[in-house]
């Protein structure tokens, strides 16, 4: 559950009550709120609640109070996104001018941009926001910024990865501090390592950390005890996310009932069937108004008591219900006599000719066919300098040097967002036959992946067609 530590000089009942009473006033209301030494814990519902709390106009007014809210390590990180593969251009622009056109061309980033960091040596920036919801905006329509497109797969919301630590001894991964063998009355200090006196009270100008003697507060980031555990934890999380496809299907190979309806103990069949009932009901009314799928989502869910999502504006509704197929009315209405006349049906099944099974077979539901990309406009790009392989390309392949940078892809046709047409080509879901382009390097360097953008020089007209395609 969301919380945040919000300090006070004296946490009495009257401090909390106040507290809530401040809080409310901001239509901000407390699950729980907890006392502790220097504050309070406030529990929430939402993060977003959580947001309102570091609002400029509210945290003035807890100020006044003596009130002083600070931001969790894990709330940070979901409000900071990470950009991969930023382009050079908007690389070496200056931090301000970045942080006023970001919020100048995008309209959800209002609230704000706490700091952007630019990693050395690299084509990475961390840009920490002042709402979550902004952030996670970010990473579903991706970033407008100097007459260019940053694609939403080029985003992602940062990791926190929590340490557990003691604060009275300071151990890393061992014990909360309310399970600690030490007394309530011992004293260590995190700054200096010195026994006898907290941090409060530290005088001394030199730094210990009391877990790798390094000269260095105990607490602080750059310990490599910290981010030892912090890279192993990493590798673990990664290991759980980069499971094969047969350990991934195991479970279901083994046990085909649908896991959306049984396999969760509050998850009940009711609750599946509003959810379902609820997307073909935002979906048809996408397709009449184009662009209405998450506002008309929220409303339906709203009336069932469900949870509120936050789910592309414009999801491709048409091409979902088109990909649905009926069995033509002809083929039930030759097949009924014979379940209903025992055994004539089984003297013509024993008479039946190869001729009458192969027009069984054309009438079975089509299958579905891919997007053809050239209709897209789609162009997949390669240097001239590199060429294309000569071994068969396959869709790994085209999504590793997508996110690489070996290759670039565009397309003219705006009815699809960015990520969504990605993901449909690395899924294997569009005919790239008259796809492949080749073009000088020179230009290559200036192509811009995604929607094609005015300023986005042509690559040059004669096309490669590739010999797996």
């Amino acid at each position: 559950m969301p919380r945040v530590r919000i300090k006070h000089p004296d946490p009495n009942g009257a401090a909390k009550i106040h507290l809530l009473r401040i809080l409310s006033e901001h239509l901000i209301y407390a699950t729980k709120i907890i006392p502790v030494n220097d504050g309070f814990i406030v529990l929430t519902g939402t993060d977003e609640e959580i947001d309102k709390i570091f609002n400029t106009n509210l945290q003035r007014s807890l100020n006044d109070q003596n009130f002083n809210p600070i931001v969790p390590p894990e709330l940070r990180a979901k409000r900071t996104i990470v950009i991969f593969n930023v382009d050079e251009y908007i690389y070496n622009q200056p931090t301000k001018e970045i942080e006023d056109e970001l919020i100048g061309e995008n309209s959800w980033l209002q609230d704000g941009i706490e700091s952007i960091f630019k990693v050395p040596r690299t084509k990475i920036m961390k840009i920490c926001l002042n709402q979550t919801a902004a952030a996670k905006k970010a990473t579903e329509s991706g970033i407008l910024a100097f007459h260019m497109s940053i694609p939403a797969h080029n985003i992602k919301i940062e990791e926190f990865i929590p340490i557990l630590t003691c604060m009275r001894c300071y151990q890393l991964e061992s014990h909360p501090t309310n399970k600690c063998p030490r007394t309530k009355e011992h004293k260590v200090c995190s700054e200096c390592a010195n026994e006898g006196h907290t941090w409060k009270d530290c005088l001394s100008l030199e730094k210990k950390c009391l877990n790798c003697n390094g000269q260095h507060r105990t607490l602080a980031n750059k310990c490599p005890k910290r981010k030892e555990i912090k890279e192993k934890k990493r590798n673990e999380n990664k290991g759980k996310k980069n499971l094969t496809y047969s350990q991934a299907t195991a479970t279901t190979t083994t046990n085909p009932i649908n896991p959306l309806i049984n396999t969760s103990d509050c998850f009940n069949k009711d609750t599946a069937t509003k959810i379902m009932a609820c997307m073909m009901h935002a979906h048809i009314q996408n397709i009449a108004r184009p662009g209405t799928y998450n506002d008309e989502i929220n409303k339906v869910f709203k009336l069932n008591n469900l949870p509120s999502i936050i789910l592309p504006e414009n999801p491709p509704s048409a091409d979902i219900f088109s990909m649905t197929t009926t069995i033509p009315q002809d083929n039930t209405a030759e097949e009924t006599p014979l379940a209903a006349t025992g055994a004539t049906a089984k003297q013509t099944k024993t008479q039946e000719t190869q001729n009458t099974i192969n027009e069984d077979v054309q009438d079975s539901p089509p299958t579905p066919t891919q997007i053809k990309g050239s209709q897209l406009g789609l162009q997949i790009i390669t240097r001239k300098s590199e060429g294309w392989p000569k071994h068969e390309l396959n869709v790994q392949h085209i999504k590793f040097g997508i996110d690489t940078g070996l290759y670039k892809w565009r397309y003219t046709c705006a009815a699809y967002e960015e990520q969504e047409l990605y993901i449909y080509i690395t899924n294997n879901e569009v005919d790239l036959v008259n796809c492949f382009c080749i073009t000088d390097d020179s230009q290559f360097k200036k192509i811009r992946n995604g929607l094609v953008q005015e300023r986005t020089p042509p690559p040059n007209k004669h096309r490669y067609r590739h010999s797996s395609k």
